[in-house]
């Protein structure tokens, strides 16, 4: 990591600033989320990218992943993938924000934003939000990285980007940036920490 050409930092979400919950074997979204990516099961995908409204995809997904559950129901037990913000999250984007631009750029969909969202305000705390549902593309296309770039119009080595998942940090490097694998709040707290020495404070609202 070079931290003097860092302007920007992006950050995944999950495991990254907020936790996540393990699905139990009992669950009964267990299997469908095994199978969740496979072609023939397309309507998770198409979800995550935008393709398909909430709406549609809670009535449709009992039906395509073969689960035997009410739309109420599956919106319950999907939302509780989404576990809560990491306690160190808010003093940590608080520190950085004045002194860099902060986005996130994350595999989502509507139904765990709005339960991100009843978990606490801090992605208010974020300048800027890349939502895969939101741009049409998931993480690590390419394309996801190109929308990051072509909005914050930097060049792609002043951004440094963080997740915890090693083919998304390879897609970021690929894509130019500066990019470091991190599970964990401890591991993302490391990091960072040679960024969190005091720095001129910039106005990048």
């Amino acid at each position: 990591m070079n931290p003097d050409r860092i302007t920007h930092i992006l950050f995944d979400l999950g495991n990254v600033l907020v936790g996540l919950y393990r699905i139990s074997n009992a669950s009964v979204l267990c299997p469908a989320l095994r199978a969740a990516h496979q072609p023939e099961f397309a309507i998770v995908t198409d979800y995550e990218c935008g393709r398909v409204p909430t709406e549609v995809f809670l009535t449709e997904a009992p039906r395509v992943l073969g689960l035997t559950i009410a739309p109420q129901a599956l919106k319950r037990e999907f939302q509780r993938i989404v576990g809560e913000w990491y306690p160190q999250t808010p003093e940590l984007l608080q520190t950085l924000r004045t002194s860099y631009r902060l986005g996130c750029l994350s595999n989502t969909n509507p139904l765990h934003i709005e339960a991100l969202r009843q978990r606490g305000p801090h992605l208010d705390l974020l300048h800027d939000c890349f939502l895969s549902h939101e741009i049409g593309y998931m993480k690590p296309n390419p394309a996801a990285y190109e929308c990051v770039i072509a909005a914050w119009q930097v060049p792609p080595d002043h951004i440094l980007f963080i997740d915890d998942r090693p083919e998304n940090v390879a897609g970021a490097a690929q894509a130019g940036m500066q990019a470091l694998e991190a599970h964990g709040p401890e591991a993302v707290a490391a990091v960072l920490r040679p960024l969190c020495e005091p720095r001129p404070s910039l106005d990048r609202s």
